[in-house]
């Protein structure tokens, strides 16, 4: 059976809808525009787009590694912490999430096997459980942070051992 399309794009046909997200500053409309293979994939992530914009999720690619150091210094650091304390939380950050298999998910991809699996990985390679609850603390803040900003609808840490 033939899948009616309506672009191609890199010698692939696609099908392509719009969504009407309102006009911008300057009077412009703006459009969001949607690809799939056949016209109902397509229809469904305009769906699961305007889902996620009515529960007030912010679409924006944010990595993990590089969202929770800002965190970490425009709002961890700036608010009332003690020295010692926000040592510690850049200890852990440096150690266990700069530069770590899951500091390059972006943080509405990032699931709780995701976390398990690295955590899992952690204590394989010797870590203690103990260092693992301190870091899985810092991450929990932070996701906490992330739900609160409406990057994402729950924490995918709650609930890792």
């Amino acid at each position: 059976m033939a899948t009616k399309t309506n672009v191609p794009i890199n010698d692939k046909s696609y099908y392509k809808v719009y969504y009407e997200a309102g006009v911008d500053s300057n009077g412009k409309r703006v459009r969001k525009q949607f690809y799939g293979k056949s016209k109902k994939e397509a229809e469904a992530k305009k769906q699961a787009y305007i889902e996620k914009n009515n529960l007030g999720i912010v679409d924006k690619k944010l990595f993990l590694g590089s969202a929770m150091k800002s965190w970490l210094f425009e709002v961890v650091k700036l608010g009332q912490i003690k020295t010692s304390s926000f040592a510690r939380y850049e200890g852990i950050y440096s150690k266990y999430f700069n530069d770590s298999p899951i500091s390059h998910i972006q943080i509405s991809k990032l699931e709780s096997i995701d976390i398990q699996r690295y955590y899992n990985k952690l204590f394989k390679a010797g870590k203690s459980s103990n260092v693992i609850n301190n870091a899985n603390k810092l991450l929990k803040q932070f996701l906490n942070y992330c739900v609160d900003n409406s990057y994402i609808v729950n924490n995918p840490c709650n609930g890792k051992k």
